[in-house]
């Protein structure tokens, strides 16, 4: 079993591609990934660059925006399904979009409006 099957990995081996095409929300989230010992690997501002990152970078966790220019996240998530584990993150509470983002394979489908240790503990739990 490799070291991305096994146990959860520890921060700063978990590698992280943050696709947001809010700049501010974009920095925000990397910040606070990388304060938390966390490899932000790639950062994208739209879907077709999340998807070009997945492929170039291979992380382990692809944290994505719901709503993105070109290729939405739930769209994103179909596109890598496989080759990464997805957080889906949103503003948006809309149940329907929750909904889409589980079906897409999505790992999560959190709201960008909760708590830093509710993301963090989220991506501990991330499997490969």
């Amino acid at each position: 079993m490799s070291e991305r099957e096994g146990a959860a990995m520890p921060p700063d081996s978990l590698r992280i591609v943050v696709a947001e095409d809010e700049a501010v929300i974009r920095m925000d989230l990397v910040e606070m990934l990388a304060g938390e010992g966390y490899r932000v690997v790639g950062q994208a501002a739209d879907g077709l660059a999340a998807v070009e990152l997945v492929e170039d970078k291979q992380p382990d966790v692809l944290l994505v925006d719901v709503a993105m220019p070109g290729l939405d996240g739930i769209e994103v998530t179909r596109r890598v399904q496989g080759r990464t584990a997805v957080v889906v993150v949103t503003a948006f509470g809309q149940r329907e979009r929750v909904e889409q983002a589980r079906d897409a394979r999505s790992e999560e489908h959190t709201s960008e409006l909760q708590s830093r240790q509710y993301l963090v503990c989220r991506l501990l739990l991330e499997k490969k």
